[in-house]
């Protein structure tokens, strides 16, 4: 709350209540009734989030399935090679190490100065009365 909520609630407090006009809950009850009971209808997002996540769903189980019979067998054996070929060699670049290092660091930096962002947006809790 801030400073002007105080003067608000004391501005609104000095007008006085009116009553509600005469037949009020009559009339609104009788025009709800007459609306009869809300029909159920389909909406296009109620049918285009599904149908989505459905084919997208499907796409990617059938990527995947094409991709692991398009695979050499020995995928797994050639990517361990290749992982620790590249490993061994990273020594004769030690630029690559401080490059990973400064990529880590930045990216850190970056999510701390985004939880520090959102956590400063966030609305400050109401004071218990």
């Amino acid at each position: 709350m801030n400073e002007t909520d105080p003067l608000i609630d004391a501005a609104l407090d000095s007008y006085p209540l009116v009553p509600l006009p005469q037949h009020f809950v009559r009339s609104t009850m009788t025009a709800v009734r007459a609306a009869g009971r809300p029909r159920f209808r389909l909406e296009f997002l109620d049918l285009a989030l599904p149908g989505f996540f459905v084919l997208f769903t499907a796409t990617m189980a059938g990527l995947t399935l094409w991709l692991f019979n398009a695979l050499n067998p020995l995928w797994l054996l050639d990517l361990r090679i290749r992982v620790n070929w590249y490993l061994q060699n990273l020594d004769i670049f030690p630029v690559g190490w401080f490059a990973a290092a400064a990529i880590a660091g930045v990216s850190l930096c970056a999510l701390a100065g985004l939880g520090v962002a959102l956590a400063l947006d966030r609305p400050a809790p109401l004071a218990k009365t």
